[in-house]
């Protein structure tokens, strides 16, 4: 096998791995996104400003469970 050859056959079999790997991901986040909308949204907001029943999502990480007044 020429090296010429060598290089395209590494190169085009890459490619799939790539695409399917973002695409992957892509599923991922809708999945999550779906998840949240079905699931978290009815108690929480996104934003600090929206109400909710729950603590909004907004700065959550570093804030200990229980700790947020509703």
């Amino acid at each position: 096998m020429t090296r010429f050859a060598l290089i395209a056959a590494v190169r085009f079999r890459a490619v799939p791995a790539i695409a399917s790997t973002t695409m992957f991901q892509k599923v991922k986040i809708e999945a999550g996104q779906a998840l949240f909308e079905t699931a978290c949204r009815r108690c929480h907001a996104v934003e600090a400003t929206d109400a909710s029943y729950d603590p909004p999502l907004e700065n959550v990480v570093g804030l200990r469970t229980g700790t947020y007044e509703t």
